[in-house]
């Protein structure tokens, strides 16, 4: 086989003519059925059709020729990795390291097993040893990042992000991953800034339209939040955490109608979603529709009857309604199911203050300061209770003081 049939074999895949490249090769091994090249090239052009069984058996071949071509051997670990034979393609990794013991791409791949793994130490030494190998591999050194990122070193995991943008300024993964790594360290506006970088390269990441959403909500920029929340929705429909989102926003924007409706979406797609029901109760709480509230955080309670801020608010919303009696009981329940509920405390004061328990009510509020000494809300209706017990004793001794002036004036 001429040098001049396998360049133009080469040219046909470089050109994506994966098809013409497979039968030009076919018909190369008529003529010489021992060339490894001629093989590679088939099943690599499988490989890129997704045929992943018919790329296998080629590479197969190429094994039975010569068995200790690492490369191969990596690509085939590839193979049974994208079809989900994790075990078996960290087998070929390991017997293409064995024959190369500084092959990058294989080392790299192991890393990246074994940080799945949750091997993080073993991952990184696989990863090091992959990096000094070749330190052109743009892919170790995003594995070697997201290492860093487990292991809660943001320092060394954006080093190597940045290694990464430096070899492939195009690759827009490394851009994503850097903002992971600044919204860890919960540097927003860094964030942000290779958040758009990573959308301008990957417009269609609804993970990176999320996260900008997210943040940009942060921020207080309503209106972009919303654009980019909707434009994740639109690249992801059935995901609930941006529904969520898009409803925060919403309610941010005072725009409860459509936040109801966001809600509603979320039920439709995930019925059995009490958090759903719960949120949506709130927003009718702050519109002031309270029987449509108290119905929905009851569905929620039905759904999760020991979901405790929701017996929280269902007593807010049986005070609101003037039924202090089954306010109070709710109440108690959220208590019960969360003990350290400081919220809880602050509100069955409030409700016992309306009930006339003042001392009852102070003792809830001392409960809700004692769990968080930091809960200014209390501290002020602590001042309250002190001063209506503080005016009630000096309306007491008033009122004595003039009966007993009526009865010395008798």
């Amino acid at each position: 086989m001429e040098e001049q049939d396998i360049s133009i074999a080469k040219s046909l895949f470089k050109e994506k003519k994966f098809q013409e490249t497979i039968e030009y090769c076919e018909n190369l091994l008529s003529t010489d059925p021992s060339s490894k090249m001629a093989l590679k090239l088939i099943a690599k052009s499988f490989l890129a059709l997704n045929k992943k069984e018919k790329a296998l058996y080629y590479y197969k071949k190429v094994l039975n020729i010569q068995n200790d071509d690492y490369e191969v051997l990596k690509d085939i670990g590839n193979i049974y990795q994208l079809k989900g034979y994790i075990k078996t393609a960290e087998e070929y990794y390991e017997r293409a390291v064995f024959i190369k013991s500084d092959y990058a791409h294989a080392l790299t791949n192991l890393g990246s097993i074994e940080l799945r793994k949750g091997n993080n130490k073993k991952a990184l030494s696989l990863i090091i040893k992959a990096t000094q190998s070749d330190p052109e591999l743009t892919v170790a050194w995003i594995v070697k990042a997201k290492i860093y990122i487990q292991l809660v070193n943001y320092q060394e995991a954006e080093k190597s992000c940045l290694k990464a943008i430096d070899l492939n300024p195009n690759l827009f993964g490394s851009y994503f991953l850097l903002a992971q790594i600044f919204i860890g360290q919960k540097k927003l506006v860094k964030a942000e800034e290779y958040l758009r970088k990573t959308i301008e390269l990957k417009p269609d990441l609804y993970e990176a339209n999320f996260n900008l959403g997210a943040i940009l909500k942060e921020k207080g920029n309503k209106n972009e939040a919303e654009f980019f929340c909707r434009k994740a929705i639109h690249l992801k429909p059935n995901l609930i955490n941006v529904y969520f989102l898009l409803a925060e926003i919403l309610i941010d924007k005072s725009d409860f109608e459509e936040a109801c409706n966001t809600l509603d979406r979320v039920i439709q797609l995930k019925p059995d979603c009490s958090e759903a029901y719960y949120n949506k109760s709130c927003i009718l709480q702050k519109q002031g529709e309270f029987i449509k509230a108290e119905e929905s955080i009851r569905k929620a309670l039905q759904l999760n009857p020991d979901f405790a801020c929701a017996h929280c608010n269902l007593g807010i919303i049986l005070r609101d309604l003037g039924n202090l009696q089954e306010a109070e009981l709710s109440i108690r329940k959220a208590i019960e199911i969360k003990p350290d509920y400081a919220d809880a405390y602050l509100n069955l004061g409030g409700i016992l203050k309306d009930l006339g328990q003042l001392k009852e009510t102070e003792i809830c509020i001392r409960k809700a300061i004692e769990i968080n000494p930091n809960f200014a809300k209390a501290y002020f209706s602590l001042s309250l209770i002190k001063y209506s017990q503080e005016n009630k004793q000096w309306k007491d001794q008033l009122f004595s003081r003039n009966i007993l002036i009526n009865k010395s004036q008798k």
